[in-house]
């Protein structure tokens, strides 16, 4: 109880009141300090209380109102100054103190007329300090400079303004001279009417609108931009010709409508593409290939529209080209777009030589692709053709001649089975199978064919043999003829069977069969060759069958030797009979002569006395081919089997026609005869018949022979191929000729040619059409003859040729056509020449003038002096602008182009023209070259620029008298500067004393809180604790207790009250503990959970900027429990050589990016305005990133050199 001593209490007293005396003190010295610093700011300012009453106010802006200190301090600012009520800036320094943020305003002053008002109004903790300049001549200046530049009165373009009635109050001299009644009748006008239309929809806004609008005035085009200026209201309006421009755009759109014309008519697929694979621009055709129209396919990847794939395919050019740059010409066969493409390549590069893209070109070569495999199935079957007439000199027997001839058929891979059956003459007229090749698998067992007139006679085996034609199963999936063999047949891959007739001398003998895995494989020329195949086999066979009745014609003759000795004697043909040697193996290696008859000697030159009993290889003529012969007639003595064959002897030069049998074993003879001549003129006759076919055939030339008096027409092949026809195809006559000429030419060709035999004329000729009869086509053709004559006069024969001259007279037309198109362009283009706007020459190869226009010879003047070459150039008199130096003849841009070969462009001279005038102009010239590259000559361009240069001289004259003034005016900015500047860092050196104040004062209240009412409250507390046992009452003491329990809330309130004023665990702990302890209250007291990060090793910073950041990241957490209704702060702290960063992210409702520099500037949200204010004092940067929905994020940056 000693507590409470009067003593105590005196000392605890007085103790109070020391304290309460120091801080008077310290306060009194402050403001001391805050006033020196005030009055040292040469702007004027004042500070209003919370009821907008004046406390305080400088001098300077004591002497800017016109009062004095009486007059304003102790009053309320509404009534020193009542125009300031209800104004722009009565909003703005009331929202300073209601949101706590400083505030900002240019104004026109509304207490000095005509003033203009710079104010800075900055929240205190019981009013507002304000800050404003007088910035009236800056506004003065800058309205001069913009009034100067908006309307030169020189101005080329028309100019005039309108103010807010539509009254025109200003009109340049060009704009007078445009319309003389624009100020008193402008409405007459469409564009005058639409102007003002604008205007009435913009005169109330408080910020500058334009517009611009095209219109037509007095024949011109102008582009008129409306600009309505706010600060002044009024509206602007500048003009500017824009004929030129209007007819370029004319011509540009009919150019580019041609060339979309001409682009889309190409048949070719064509399309650019660019480095994405994105199709820039398709033609038509490119377009229908991807189901697409040209629009649609704009945009699309290249290889969806043209592969149906999700990438590009390995294959392909674009993409390989993307890789390297290289240009690329490849065959692709493209199942999507319906066949093969010969597509190319050619990069797309910009200024700096990178691809951008391509341009993909792909022809349609299917067709070509589908004749050159037609051509590869003729080839092969010529080569079967070919090899069987070889097979047929070699076979001795007709199995043997079969199966090669089948073997030989599918030996070219695209057949899969052959096979040959002959007719037999039995009761059900059996077709018997006697030989095959290829993928056959017993399919021959389950034919069992006739060629008789029933069911299984009726397939194509059958009905060839039986009609002696071509027989066709083209698809055997369907065809009903097919239906008893269809199952094994497909089992075995076949798809399609083409049977030709083996046609002997008086009967049909069998057929061949050719099967194919293709269905419809056989094209008409190759039919037509295996027609020629099935012929050689039948004459083989009967070759065959007829050297097997000459060889039993041998043997009785062997058998009757003796009778027929004179015979042998006398004979033509050589005989010899030999005897066979053989190895130890049993090889025939030589043989002996054993007989021979005198033909033998004339037909070979050698001796009989030289040969008999004598071996092959002894005879020095025959040494060399023994090995040949002997192995030939070795199979013939020792297996019997009789061979005819012709065989070339080089020892003795010659060509025999051998036939060799076995009369006894071991032994063999021979017949032969010499066929050199034979062979000989055979070959020539081949070869020569040969180089005509082939000579007609590349010259599209054919003969032919009619003969008169039988009505026989003969033709050569290329004649029939001419007319559409297989070689030989028919026995051609004269009417068949005429049928096949064109209907409208076919009487007139029958005129000509019979007026020329009735007329008895030595020849004929005409040019005509005909019509091919394997496609259609017209062709053209020239006729010519000669009529051959019997010995009395009569014409008998014409002998002739025909020759296909269509791509003749396909190329007749197109130079007719091109000719014309030449002409035509010809004259387009004089016509453009003489319409230019600029002067246009055309020079030769010795710069000699060959045509200018009319705006040539106007510039120049008249009479002027044709040059005839770049000599003649010194009678035109010009200076160049830059040197004012003559211009020599070598100097000239069409000089420099027909000289060198170089363009010359922009060269700007001043003429003399021949009239004596001067004038300014921009001359250009550029070579022209022939096919070869060689320089034929020059164009040259010629404008004159006087009025040009004028403006440009008058635009620098007052460009250099603005320049002038913004000198002025940057130097009286630059000095403005530096005093705002001055003044900003004493402004900042107060702000950084008043929050040392401010700690201070937070520290010293939180002391008294926890040091006296804290100490107060507990023994009051106790106190109250021990009397609630002492009071007898109930309902008082139960009144004590509730108040007893009370004070815990009040005691607890009070502590925090404490720390939030002192902050403890900041100067106790640090920045992160006391963050953290931030984050802990925020999930107490809000429901926001945040999560602390630190990077990197803090560096030595001052206490100043650590309590700085802290305050900093402080009211940044209270903005997000304020206003981001947010259930997630993340804060992040890094530390490095330049500074500390923070960064505050929150997952709230975030707001739009484009308020971000409204909120910091304005300080309307958020309360961002002080934190950045106090960033800024620290030299630091701060940079926000929000999106509606999307939360915000803060970064703060504090440098080192903030300390």
């Amino acid at each position: 109880m000693g507590s409470d001593r009067p003593s105590d209490k005196f000392r605890e007293i007085a103790r109070l009141a020391e304290e309460r005396d120091q801080a008077r003190r310290s306060a009194e010295a402050l403001s001391e300090r805050l006033q020196r610093v005030l009055g040292s700011i040469t702007d004027g300012h004042y500070i209003l209380d919370k009821d907008w009453i004046f406390q305080d106010i400088n001098l300077h802006a004591l002497r800017y109102f016109g009062r004095n200190r009486e007059q304003v301090i102790g009053r309320c600012l509404w009534d020193v100054f009542p125009t300031v009520k209800n104004s722009l800036v009565e909003k703005k320094l009331r929202q300073a103190m209601e949101d706590g943020e400083p505030v900002h305003i240019e104004f026109r002053s509304l207490i000095v007329p005509g003033r203009w008002v710079n104010l800075n109004a900055y929240p205190m903790q019981d009013g507002l300090f304000v800050v404003f300049s007088d910035i009236s001549q800056q506004k003065e200046n800058e309205e001069k400079i913009n009034w100067l530049s908006s309307f030169p009165e020189r101005n080329v373009n028309p100019v005039f303004e309108l103010n807010e009635e539509g009254r025109v109050t200003y009109a340049n001299l060009a704009m007078k001279r445009l319309l003389p009644d624009i100020e008193t009748h402008g409405s007459r006008h469409a564009f005058f009417r639409e102007a003002l239309d604008f205007l009435r929809t913009t005169k109330n806004s408080e910020q500058n609108q334009a517009r611009q609008i095209e219109t037509e005035i007095d024949g011109a085009w102008y582009l008129l931009n409306l600009m309505y200026i706010a600060e002044f209201r009024r509206m602007r309006v500048y003009g500017f010709n824009i004929s030129a421009r209007k007819q370029a755009e004319r011509e540009a759109l009919r150019s580019k409508e041609d060339w979309a014309n001409t682009f889309d008519t190409i048949p070719d697929l064509i399309a650019v593409i660019d480095d994405r694979h994105r199709i820039v621009r398709a033609n038509k055709a490119m377009a229908e290939k991807m189901r697409a129209s040209p629009e649609d396919a704009i945009g699309m990847r290249c290889y969806r529209g043209i592969h149906g794939t999700g990438a590009p395919p390995p294959f392909c050019p674009h993409a390989k080209l993307l890789m390297d740059g290289e240009e690329r010409v490849t065959e692709i066969h493209e199942p999507r777009m319906g066949g093969d493409f010969l597509v190319s390549v050619t990069p797309i590069r910009d200024d700096d030589g990178k691809v951008r893209g391509c341009v993909h070109v792909a022809r349609d070569i299917s067709e070509l692709k589908r004749k050159e495999k037609e051509l590869q199935r003729l080839n092969r079957a010529l080569r079967i053709l070919t090899d069987t007439n070889q097979a047929i000199l070699r076979a001795t027997d007709e199995t043997g001649y079969f199966e090669e001839a089948c073997r030989i058929t599918v030996s070219g891979g695209d057949y899969r089975m052959a096979w040959i059956g002959l007719a037999e003459d039995d009761e059900r007229k059996t077709v018997r199978p006697v030989a095959h090749a290829g993928f056959e698998e017993g399919y021959l067992e389950t034919l069992n064919l006739t060629w008789a007139d029933v069911e299984r006679g009726r397939g194509p085996t059958g009905t060839a043999i039986r009609t002696g034609k071509p027989a066709f199963c083209r698809d055997m999936l369907t065809d009903p003829n097919f239906k008893p063999w269809r199952a094994e047949a497909l089992k075995r891959g076949y798809a399609s069977s083409v049977v030709l007739p083996l046609i002997g001398v008086n009967r049909v003998l069998g057929a061949i069969n050719i099967y194919s895995p293709d269905p419809d494989p056989f094209s008409e020329e190759e039919v037509g060759l295996l027609l020629e195949l099935a012929d050689n086999l039948a004459r083989g066979i009967e070759v065959l069958r007829l050297q097997a009745a000459t060889q039993k014609t041998g043997e009785a003759l062997r058998e009757s030797e003796a009778r027929y000795r004179s015979l042998f004697e006398g004979m033509s043909e050589g005989f010899a009979l030999h005897e066979i040697v053989c190895d130890e193996s049993g090889v025939p290696v030589d043989y002996r002569f054993l007989e021979l008859n005198p033909s033998f000697e004339r037909l070979t030159g050698l001796k009989r006395e030289e040969l008999l009993g004598k071996l092959v290889s002894e005879i020095p003529v025959l040494r060399a081919e023994s090995w040949k012969w002997a192995g030939i007639y070795g199979e013939v003595a020792l297996t019997g089997q009789s061979i005819r064959f012709e065989e070339y002897s080089s020892g003795l030069d010659t060509y025999y026609e051998i036939f060799a049998y076995r009369p006894v074993p071991q032994q063999f003879a021979v017949l032969f005869m010499n066929v050199t001549e034979r062979r000989r003129a055979e070959e020539a006759l081949r070869e020569s018949e040969s180089k005509l076919n082939r000579a007609q055939e590349i010259a599209h030339l054919g003969s032919w022979d009619l003969d008169l008096a039988e009505n026989r027409l003969s033709w050569s092949d290329e004649v029939y191929r001419i007319f559409g026809l297989q070689p030989q195809e028919f026995a051609a006559t004269y009417e068949a000729f005429l049928d096949g000429v064109h209907p409208d030419d076919r009487a007139a060709v029958d005129r000509a040619y019979s007026n020329s035999l009735k007329e008895g004329r030595d020849s004929y000729e005409i040019e005509h059409r005909i019509v091919r009869k394997n496609d259609g086509a017209v062709r053209f053709v020239h006729e010519k003859c000669a009529h051959v004559r019997d010995g009395s006069g009569r014409i008998i024969r014409s002998v002739g040729m025909v020759h296909d001259i269509t791509e003749r007279k396909l190329a007749e037309e197109e130079l007719q056509r091109t000719y014309a198109e030449i002409s035509n362009e010809k004259k387009r283009l004089e016509t453009i020449i003489d319409v230019l706007p600029v002067g246009f020459s055309l020079v030769d190869a010795h710069g000699g003038n060959i045509r200018s226009n009319q705006t040539y010879d106007d510039l120049w003047g008249l009479p002027r002096p044709i040059p005839r070459d770049v000599g003649d150039y010194s009678a035109y008199k010009a200076w160049w602008m830059t040197t004012g130096e003559p211009v020599q003849p070598e100097e000239w841009g069409s000089a420099i182009a027909v000289s060198k070969g170089e363009a010359a462009i922009g060269q700007f001279f001043e003429i003399e023209k021949f009239d004596g005038e001067h004038r300014f102009v921009m001359n250009s010239a550029v070579p022209i070259r022939n096919a070869d590259g060689r320089i034929t000559g020059s164009a040259v361009a010629i404008q004159d620029i006087t009025d040009l240069k004028r403006t440009h001289d008058a635009l620098r004259r007052h460009q250099e008298h603005l320049e002038d003034l913004v000198r002025e005016r940057t130097a009286e900015l630059k000095e403005k500067n530096a005093s705002l500047l001055q003044k900003r860092d004493q402004i900042r050196i107060l702000a950084t004393e008043l929050m040392y104040a401010e700690e201070n004062e937070r520290r010293r209240i939180a002391q008294g809180l926890h040091d006296f009412l804290g100490q107060k409250l507990a023994m009051f507390k106790l106190r109250l604790g021990m009397a609630i046992g002492q009071i007898a009452d109930d309902r008082q003491r139960e009144v004590v207790r509730e108040i007893h329990d009370n004070l815990d809330d009040i005691i607890d309130e009070t502590r925090n009250l404490y720390f939030d004023l002192r902050f403890e665990t900041f100067f106790k702990e640090g920045l992160e503990p006391a963050l953290r302890e931030l984050g802990e209250k925020m999930m107490e007291q809000h429901k926001i959970a945040m999560k602390l990060e630190s990077v990197g090793e803090p560096k030595s910073l001052s206490s100043y900027l650590v309590l700085n950041l802290y305050q900093i990241v402080r009211e940044l957490l209270y903005n997000v429990v304020k206003h981001a209704k947010a259930t997630q702060v993340n804060v992040a702290v890094h530390y490095d050589d330049q500074g500390v960063s923070v960064i505050v992210e929150d997952n709230g409702v975030g707001f739009d990016r484009d308020e971000i520099a409204k909120f910091l500037s304005s300080g309307k949200k958020f309360g961002l305005f002080g934190v950045k204010e106090r960033i800024e004092g620290l030299y630091g940067e701060i940079d926000i990133d929000s999106a509606i929905g999307r939360g915000t994020m803060v970064s703060v940056h504090l440098p080192l050199a903030a300390d």
